[in-house]
């Protein structure tokens, strides 16, 4: 199933989440209303994000078994989990519909992805990041710019981080 993540050019949204899309055909997911706003200062939030992966099954397990994500698509060309509003792919890399990836030095982080938890609840997932053997660069702290964080990486070095605002405890 393909969701349609855009804005729509049809002036009126049907009440059925589950419509197809007049543009695209795909599925309605979220389309938004017209805003007024034109180019880049229309952009409101993301949507999704894709992960480059050397080894998408290895990547797989990580986000389903270690972090506890849930599957909302898994086929032969990329794996999408549902976090929040947010989707989150992951998807080999190299040819795909209209570039080629290119391969990074092994070590580096590619991206660093920020998952936001309640204050108590940053000590909670240390202890169960330690739990399943999950490498944590640095475990929690109060960082002086507010939050309070984990930092570890996923098996392919990209840095993941779970925070909670310092004031929210």
């Amino acid at each position: 199933m393909l969701l349609c993540m855009g804005p729509c050019l049809s002036p009126k949204l049907p009440s059925n989440p589950s419509t197809k899309c007049a543009r695209t055909g795909w599925i309605r997911a979220k389309c938004l209303r017209n805003t007024g706003l034109m180019g880049l200062s229309a952009i409101r939030n993301v949507d999704y994000v894709i992960l480059l992966c050397d080894d998408v099954q290895q990547m797989k397990g990580f986000y389903q078994d270690v972090m506890g994500f849930r599957i909302e698509e898994d086929n032969p060309h990329w794996v999408r989990f549902r976090i929040g509003k947010c989707a989150l792919t992951l998807r080999p890399r190299g040819p795909w519909l209209v570039w080629k990836d290119g391969s990074i030095p092994r070590g580096s982080s590619a991206v660093h992805l920020a998952f936001c938890v309640g204050y108590d609840e940053v000590d909670a997932c240390h202890a169960e990041l330690s739990e399943k053997s999950v490498d944590v660069i640095e475990g929690p702290k109060d960082q002086q710019f507010g939050h309070r964080t984990v930092f570890f990486r996923d098996p392919e070095c990209n840095v993941l981080e779970i925070y909670a605002e310092i004031d929210s405890a």
